[in-house]
């Protein structure tokens, strides 16, 4: 009877994916994970596959070399390999992810997306190509941060220093 209901369940998930979803929230709220962290988890998930699709489509192969990619990924926001982090976590065979707060996750995600872009934007191909813009991807999204944000320090020190909703005003 339970083998039948989770083949049933499996077709129905084949024939409308968004009750996949549904599942995975309800399994996440079920385990006492908070609304807006679900949410950064199943961006953080749509993420990763735009990621790995680019990947399959740049030849990099499954298994190991997603794996050392990852990695790179990883220590670039984080300090750590993914091993690394699991270990610093205390986890086991737990997914790393389903344990990284919400700032965790942006972090990652964030770093994920450069790496896509940057990919894209290279056209890079092979493990190579796509681990020097998965070590890079992290440290040119910071640099592009600090100059954003110091760009708009300085716009709101030199306009609005003593503004604080920035509509103009002068000191």
């Amino acid at each position: 009877m339970w083998l039948a209901a989770v083949g049933r369940e499996h077709i129905d998930e084949t024939i409308d994916p968004e009750l996949t979803i549904e599942r995975a929230l309800e399994t996440y709220l079920k385990k006492g994970y908070s609304r807006e962290w679900i949410n950064q988890r199943l961006q953080a998930i749509q993420v990763r596959k735009e990621l790995t699709d680019e990947w399959d489509g740049r030849g990099v192969q499954k298994g190991l070399e997603y794996a050392i990619l990852t990695d790179e990924i990883s220590k670039a926001w984080s300090g750590m390999t993914t091993r690394q982090y699991k270990n610093f976590k205390g986890l086991k065979k737990e997914n790393l992810r389903d344990n990284m707060s919400t700032l965790e996750l942006v972090l990652n995600m964030l770093a994920e997306a450069t790496t896509t872009e940057l990919a894209k934007a290279h056209d890079t191909q092979g493990l190579y190509e796509n681990q020097k813009v998965a070590v890079d991807s992290f440290l040119m999204l910071l640099r592009i941060l600090k100059i954003k944000i110091v760009h708009n320090l300085h716009i709101i020190w030199r306009d609005d220093c003593y503004c604080s909703h920035h509509q103009g005003k002068t000191r």
